[in-house]
């Protein structure tokens, strides 16, 4: 009898571990981020975000690490850059704190338990005074943020207008106090960006045409933008003008891509596996708004654009 209780006891402890149930929780919020990033609405062309990408995404906010697979701006919605900026809060301040905090506001009294799981998140050294330390730490993150936002707002409010302005103030705020390292620097359209690097301005421009750029065509076009820009003056800040090709890997989304590409070696990914693979590679032959067809090896392949998650030019080496 007293063994069944002493294993019954175990059992609990295990269960009610702090280090295990902040590792659940934080699981918990990033699997609901993965979910939530995977939905079309969380990308600006409405397409599903694959899962290993979506998860990747999701644990770089949630962790504050910084890494990802698509650039911020051009690749998530308004909706998916939301769920990205709160992954990023509750990974900064932790989960346990936005909990606590929650609670505390609600009137609802504060359990041993959960000041014993606050006092692991935090690493504090005793679990005496961990509701006001909580309450401390949520105030002055919430103040430090708040003055970040305003500071930014005096550059991008002028710049992008009233709401795009504090909404750009508010997520580099966050990002910045949780070291998060988001941003919604990358371009309104593809291949071209306005961002600073080590002080200077750059702006980026990619251009393409049939048979492919050399170096005369850049600086055509280099002059040609600069005469317009000094003519104009859209730009009040100082700024660097780079114009480039955009690259042999970009994707293939538009008519004219596909159309530039027939009869060339393209690669495709779908989301999921067809005949236990995921990634195809053969000469592209057809394309219309909805199927694109390729030859792999003489078998004729037709894959649904809303099935591929990606469809660029393959790099023979």
């Amino acid at each position: 009898m007293e063994r069944k209780l002493e294993r019954k006891l175990d059992l609990r402890s295990i269960r009610r571990s702090p280090t295990r149930m902040l590792l659940a929780g934080y699981l918990t919020v990033i699997l609901i981020g993965t979910v939530l990033l995977m939905l079309p609405v969380s990308s600006r062309e409405g397409i599903v975000t694959p899962v290993t990408d979506s998860f990747f995404t999701a644990v770089s906010a949630a962790c504050v690490t910084g890494l990802v697979r698509f650039d911020t701006y051009t690749h998530w919605s308004l909706f998916g850059q939301i769920v990205l900026l709160l992954l990023i809060q509750v990974g900064g301040l932790g989960f346990m704190t936005i909990l606590l905090s929650a609670h505390t506001f609600s009137g609802q009294k504060i359990g041993l338990s959960s000041r014993i799981l606050m006092r692991e998140a935090v690493a504090a050294p005793q679990v005496g005074g961990i509701v006001r330390m909580t309450r401390f730490i949520l105030k002055g993150t919430l103040l430090i943020e708040g003055l970040g936002a305003a500071a930014l707002a005096l550059y991008f409010c002028p710049r992008l207008g009233l709401f795009k302005g504090l909404y750009y103030s508010v997520f580099h705020s966050v990002s910045a106090f949780c070291n998060a390292g988001f941003d919604l620097m990358g371009a309104e359209t593809p291949f071209s960006s306005l961002t600073a690097e080590a002080g200077n301005w750059y702006l980026r421009g990619y251009i393409d045409k049939p048979g492919g750029i050399t170096v005369n065509d850049c600086e055509t076009v280099s002059r040609a933008f600069s005469d317009k820009l000094d003519e104009n003056d859209f730009i009040e800040d100082s700024y660097i003008m780079e114009i480039s090709s955009p690259g042999l890997d970009r994707p293939l989304k538009k008519d004219k891509d596909f159309e530039r590409n027939m009869g060339k070696l393209v690669e495709i990914r779908t989301y999921r596996p067809i005949e236990k693979q995921k990634e195809f590679c053969g000469i592209l032959t057809a394309y219309d708004s909805n199927s694109v067809t390729i030859d792999e090896d003489g078998t004729e392949r037709v894959f649904d654009k809303k099935d591929t998650a990606l469809i660029r030019l393959a790099i023979e080496f």
